[in-house]
Formats: C-alpha cells, structure tokens, sequence
C-alpha cells in the first residue's frame, strides 16, 4: 500500500511539472495548480506531522509578504497575482523538498523523466507541427522565432547536470544516448543562458568535487558550452542582447522607487522616460530574476535579494558531498534565471526551489533558520 501512495504522489507530481513547462496560460495553469496543491496536501498530511521550515524562510515570508502589499499600486493586479502564485508554490515545493527529501519523489528521476517527456515532445513539434507557433513560456515550442531560441536547451542544461553526476560515479553507456540528445537540445535552442549556466554550473561542479570523483564529463561540458556560445554569437546580437533590458530596469527602479508591480515590465520598458542610450525594447520582462523583482517591487525587492544571497553565500561554501548535485542544479538554474526569463516558466523555477530544498535537509547546511 506504501509503495502505491508514493507511485501515486510521484505520478501526480510529475504530470504538474509536465503541464509547468508546456507553456500553457500561467493564469490558468496557477488556478488549476492550486487545485493540485490542495489535494496534494491532503495526500501526504500524515507525512507532515513533524513539518519544519527550512532555514532562511522567515526571510522568503517577508518577501511573500512585500509582494502582496505590492499588489495595491500594481500596473495590473491580475498579472502580478499570477506571478505571487508561481513563488508561493514554488515556497510549498520548497517546504516539501527539506521535509520530505526524496521520500516525495526522486529527484534525479524527476528530471530525467522530464527531460524525456519534454525532449518527446519537442520532437514531435519539430516533425509534424508549424515552428512559427511559438510560445515564450513553453519547453517544447520555439520561444521567439524558429532557429533563434527554444527553451528546451535551458532545461536539458539541468538533465545533463544530473547525468554528469551519475556518470562520475559509475560509467554506464546508457548516459551517453542521453548525452548525444542532451548536445542536440543544446544546439537546438542557441540558448546563451544555458550555455554559461551549463558552464558556470560544471566549474562549480569541478571546484567542489573531492580527488575520489572523475570529472571528465564536466569538463567537456564547458568546452561545449563555450563552443555553442561562441557559434550562438554569430547568429544573434552578443553586446546589445540585454544591455536594453538592464538599462531601462536601472533608469525604471530610479523612476518608480515602489516598482510597477511584478510581471509589468512592459510598463516600463515602453516609457519614454526610461530610453536607455536610444535602446527601446518593449518587452515584457526583465531576463533577470533579480531585475524582474526590483523593477515590479521597488525598494521591497530588497527582501528577495538579501535572501537570495545568504543562499548563494552558503551553498559557495559548502563542502558537503552528499549535497553537491543539489547545489549544483541551484547554482546552475541560478545563473540561467539572470540571462532569461525562464524563471517564469512554472517547471524551472519550482525546480530550483525543490534544489533548494535539498540542498537544505542536509544537517550540516550553513544557514541558519531566520
């Protein structure tokens, strides 16, 4: 009976993240998503019965908090209440991982199950159905324009982080089919986040690996990462790429101190006050998790960015083995949300909370619980 309720719940999780990454309206995902977490809670109840927060919560809750507050001067309540509920769920998601480890479900099958599922699909969208249907939110369809950029690439980054783990434990030639795939998503999305995310995250990887681990692949990792960012470059701008976004966030946060409410960059993006260097983008985010809070937020931002850095402060210095793939997948989808706006993307950005988690139910974890 044991091991049906954890199929059960592994099933029902999974078929969420699937349906997080399909690119589905977030609105509507959110709405159906509460439904889930709702059931879900009622699943695993008797597993909460000695439910602690994870440390630094106390922290991410006065962040919640600034960020409903916020919602009383918000350029469009409705979107920024969409967005509230992506980082409240990803808080649940969160709590779960550091109660429930992989008692939940398995993480590395997780992610490999969806890369599969999303690797499929993406296929399948290539074979038979029209790449002018993009979809900015989605892991299978292209996210601007065909053969300019595809989200598939950012979350195979995390798939191979995870294989590459395994293989320096024990080599098996079934990791290497999903090498040649994972190279091909990679090639596919000329996704220069996922190539710097894909190499920031293998140099962390080597850093902290102890002398008993090979760490070849991880290395061949940034050989590749730095090739396809070298040839992504001669298909697309490199100097300008983001300089816009970042510009008009600086100039916009100097103009709206209290922020226009998460999720309405576009606001600012199209104001005529906030030009940078004649660089106009009009887009509807900011490409960086941490712009994208301080442009909707304001000067209440401050709350996300402090508890991201004892965060990031801690898991640099941590030593511990057991977690280093966690901590690795963090830093990694970490590096990816400043250089794109996949941290709208449900799959990821509850993903890098579940890391989190993870990383944190480790008993010599370096933060403390405020």
């Amino acid at each position: 009976m044991r091991k049906i309720f954890e199929k059960f719940v592994s099933v029902f999780l999974i078929i969420l993240f699937v349906l997080g990454g399909l690119g589905l309206s977030l609105g509507l995902f959110v709405s159906v998503c509460l439904l889930y977490v709702l059931c879900l809670l009622i699943i695993i109840r008797p597993k909460l019965k000695d439910f602690r927060f994870p440390p630094t919560y106390g922290l991410y809750s006065l962040f919640l908090l600034f960020f409903f507050i916020n919602f009383l001067w918000s350029e469009n309540e409705g979107q920024s209440l969409i967005y509230f509920f992506l980082f409240l769920y990803g808080f649940f998601f969160w709590g779960l991982a550091y109660n429930l480890k992989d008692k939940l479900v398995n993480f590395k099958k997780l992610v490999i199950t969806l890369g599969i599922v999303f690797g499929v699909i993406t296929l399948i969208y290539l074979a038979f159905d029209n790449t002018l249907n993009i979809n900015a939110f989605s892991l299978v369809h292209f996210a601007v324009a065909p053969l300019h950029h595809h989200h598939i690439g950012d979350f195979w980054v995390i798939v191979l982080i995870v294989i590459g783990s395994e293989y320096t434990k024990r080599k098996n030639m079934k990791w290497l089919i999903f090498l040649l795939f994972g190279f091909y998503f990679l090639f596919l999305s000329l996704s220069r986040s996922a190539y710097l995310a894909l190499a920031l995250g293998s140099l962390y990887f080597i850093a902290k690996s102890g002398k008993a681990r090979s760490i070849s692949i991880f290395k061949i990792y940034i050989v590749i990462a730095v090739v396809l960012f070298l040839y992504s470059s001669f298909q697309k701008s490199t100097l300008f790429a983001h300089i816009g976004y970042i510009g008009q966030s600086l100039i916009g946060f100097i103009n709206n101190p209290f922020g226009v409410g998460v999720g309405n960059f576009e606001k600012i993006s199209t104001d005529p006050r906030n030009v940078f260097l004649g660089l106009g983008s009009g887009s509807t985010s900011t490409h960086n998790i941490i712009l994208e809070i301080m442009t909707g937020m304001g000067i209440l931002g401050i709350s996300f960015i402090v508890w991201l850095f004892k965060i990031l402060k801690s898991i640099i210095k941590s030593e511990v083995d057991e977690s280093l793939l966690y901590r690795t997948v963090f830093i990694t989808l970490t590096v990816n949300f400043l250089f794109d706006y996949t941290y709208l993307i449900p799959t990821m950005l509850w993903i890098w909370f579940v890391s989190l988690g993870l990383v944190q139910n480790k008993p010599t974890s370096l933060l403390k619980r405020i």
